[in-house]
């Protein structure tokens, strides 16, 4: 009995040493000053045993996951200690990477890049992140067709990039403003933008075929653009959900739309700092819906067959020429509208001596 006893007291005494033994390795936070590099399954396994021990890592560095196309990555569940990331997120070349569970847990990034991930399907793996100080870039991710997990997103502090081929919703309805460019391309399935808080783009704004977009409903809070402003090749009618637009910074570019037939949406639109250029929207027929603006560079329509009439901008010339009265009418404004009764070149003094 007494040996019987003896036994019991050293395995308990064992297990008391092994527990503190593990303590004692235990520790709460590792802070890691490098980028780390995690090109294959191998390498993330590696690291998460490396740190088997550590409660939350912060990264003072950039993380990348993957990189060369066709990487065998396909879990990154593992990950899910790693709580602050003080440089980018980079996710590149996965073809069997379904999902970012693992990466919940992050709730501070600088930016984001998404790359040629080809089964991708979701981005809830970065459901935490209310706000960007750098970049948000998505690119060719095939299995991708909205952002479902970027709700919380407030703000991109950088540039937006997105291309996409299979996106049908481009959703953040928490996004409130846009520190660099916005640029959308080649989107070509995208259906709806539902980007309903946003209100600011600092830099340029690009929408470019979209070829199932019909109309900016998801648009109706933006109110400043602060470069160049260009929609081309988008299946729209018109420009209904900009109905809060007041600023361009620079150039507003209207082209090639082969579905648009006026401007409505724009009444709100008052000041274009670079040039107002509508150029080879092919059924456009009206220009109402710009009459409002009171200031722009210059003013270039042309190539828009089923355009002839330009008495809806007569107020704009107006304003324009009692805002620069010793500037030439024939180097402000000059109109051109091929296929239409117009004769070429019809200049904006035209537009005053022949409109009401």
């Amino acid at each position: 009995m007494k040996g019987f006893r003896l036994i019991l007291f050293l395995l308990l005494l064992l297990a008391v040493l092994v527990k503190c033994s593990r303590d004692s390795l235990q520790t709460p936070v590792k802070v890691i000053d490098a980028d780390i590099f995690l090109p294959r399954q191998a390498t993330i396994d590696s690291f998460v045993f490396a740190n088997r021990y550590v409660d939350s890592i912060f990264v003072n560095g950039s993380l990348v996951i993957g990189g060369q196309y066709d990487n065998d990555i396909n879990d990154i569940g593992s990950l899910s200690k790693i709580k602050t990331i003080n440089g980018d997120c980079s996710i590149i070349g996965t073809t069997r990477l379904f999902s970012l569970h693992g990466l919940e847990n992050i709730k501070k990034l600088r930016g984001l890049y998404l790359f040629l991930n080809t089964n991708l399907a979701n981005l809830e793996g970065f459901k935490n992140i209310s706000a960007l100080s750098g970049f948000l870039s998505i690119e060719a991710n095939d299995a991708l067709i909205n952002l479902n997990g970027l709700e919380k997103l407030e703000s991109i502090m950088g540039s937006f990039k997105l291309s996409n081929d299979h996106l049908v919703t481009i959703n953040l309805p928490s996004l409130k403003v846009i520190g660099g460019m916005c640029d959308f391309e080649d989107i070509h399935p995208t259906t709806s933008i539902s980007l309903n808080k946003l209100d600011t783009i600092k830099g340029d704004f690009y929408i470019t075929h979209a070829d199932h977009l019909s109309d900016f409903n998801g648009l109706n809070s933006l109110k400043y653009v602060g470069g160049r402003f260009t929609i081309k090749s988008n299946a729209i009618n018109n420009f209904n959900g900009l109905n809060s637009l007041a600023y361009i910074g620079g150039e507003f570019a209207i082209h090639e739309n082969e579905n648009i037939i006026n401007l409505s949406g724009l009444t709100n639109l008052l000041e274009i700092k670079g040039a107002l250029y509508i150029n080879g929207n092919n059924h456009l027929s009206s220009l109402a819906g710009i009459e409002n603006i009171i200031n722009a560079q210059n003013i270039l329509i042309d190539y828009n067959p089923q355009l002839s009439d330009f008495c809806p901008i007569k107020p704009v010339i107006v304003r324009m020429m009692n805002a620069y009265p010793t500037t030439s009418p024939y180097q402000l404004f000059v109109f051109i509208s091929n296929g239409s009764s117009l004769p070429e070149p019809y200049y904006h003094s035209n537009v005053l001596s022949d409109c009401p």
